[in-house]
């Protein structure tokens, strides 16, 4: 269920800025005397940080996990079901000239469901 989620937010934001670089999961690597959010696909790690050449950028930490029993009978037969529960912070970098809005501008999800929004820039209305 995570991973779906972690998609469709991306997909939303992909709709909202065509080109966007969105990635999943990030999870810190050491390189050198640097901590770096990295993704890891087939493998291979890929680098998410900022690097200044997308117009918007998008990567998900994960904050913590948490797992608790739900019981599901009522008569003593001690069934659970395991509920997962992930805190997450979604980190987005972005050019402000190249997006044409400002970082307090920027109010995605709320820009995404008002789908009458018009008056920030670049973005439009199939979100």
């Amino acid at each position: 269920m995570k991973q779906f989620l972690l998609k469709w937010i991306n997909q939303q934001l992909c709709n909202l800025v065509p080109g966007a670089k969105v990635y999943g999961v990030a999870r810190p690597a050491k390189r050198g005397t640097e901590i770096l959010p990295v993704t890891f696909e087939n493998e291979k790690e890929f680098y998410v940080g900022i690097d200044g050449k997308e117009t918007l950028q998008v990567y998900h930490k994960e904050i913590s996990t948490s797992t608790t029993q739900e019981t599901i009978g009522t008569y003593g037969d001690d069934i659970f079901n395991e509920v997962n529960t992930y805190q997450m912070a979604m980190i987005i970098f972005f050019d402000e000239k190249r997006l044409r809005i400002d970082a307090d501008q920027f109010r995605w999800p709320e820009d995404c469901r008002n789908k009458n929004r018009t008056d920030f820039g670049c973005f439009n209305d199939h979100g």
